[in-house]
């Protein structure tokens, strides 16, 4: 029962800042807005170009071969 009670005290702060709706197409939209909002964000991220080589542990363990 404790749990049913948190997901009642939950659905009533969600209700009183906006996110209630009288039929479930209102919240659709709402996720479709999310969506387009997420891609957007997304495709402001570059794209990983080429990395160097041997800076990481590779080139590590080279310089500590060539110390032995």
């Amino acid at each position: 029962m404790p749990a049913l009670l948190e997901g009642m005290k939950l659905s009533n702060k969600a209700a009183h800042v906006g996110f209630d709706w009288p039929s479930i197409d209102g919240l659709f939209e709402k996720l479709e807005e999310e969506a387009v909002e997420l891609r957007h964000e997304v495709n402001r991220i570059p794209e990983p170009g080429p990395q160097p080589v041997g800076r990481g542990v590779g080139g590590s363990a080279g310089g500590a071969k060539r110390e032995s």
